[in-house]
């Protein structure tokens, strides 16, 4: 959510400038969907050509992460995720399933209370770390899809 939450966010914004965009997934079915996810999942959707300038945003954006947080950023953006969680337990089978998957998964059936005390735990020197494993690659695979032929 720090790097590509809203419209306006820095990683969001950056790729503009080459009229690509970006999303972001953690695990590869998103969160609470596996009991260890261990893959961030970034795809930048760039026209033919860019895939370096593209790349390079994405590092620098990680690198301006890693430097420094802003605590700020990183509560809105734990604020966020939050509120995107709590509408989804609005609807009662979005319930049911995460209340399956947290006992199947976790062994925790109440896991909606558990991952909101993740979340409000989440400090600025994780978002930090995190963005800078990210940043060095260390370990990073990168896939780059052509769609040569593909209908428009």
């Amino acid at each position: 959510s720090l790097l590509t939450g809203g419209s306006h966010a820095g990683l969001r914004a950056d790729l503009r400038g080459i009229d690509a965009a970006v999303d972001t997934s953690v695990g590869l079915f998103g969160p609470l969907m596996a009991s260890a996810p261990d893959t961030f999942v970034l795809v930048v959707h760039h026209h033919q050509g860019d895939f370096d300038r593209a790349q390079q945003l994405v590092d620098q954006r990680l690198d301006q992460v890693a430097d420094g947080a802003d605590s700020s950023r990183v509560r809105s953006a734990v604020l966020t995720t939050q509120s995107q969680h709590f509408k989804k337990l609005d609807s009662p089978a979005q319930r049911v399933r995460l209340m399956t998957r947290g006992q199947l998964l976790f062994g925790l059936p109440n896991l909606a209370e558990h991952y909101q005390d993740r979340l409000e735990a989440v400090t600025g020197q994780e978002v930090q770390g995190a963005a800078a494993q990210l940043a060095t690659g260390s370990p990073r695979g990168t896939v780059l899809l052509r769609t040569e032929g593909a209908p428009r």
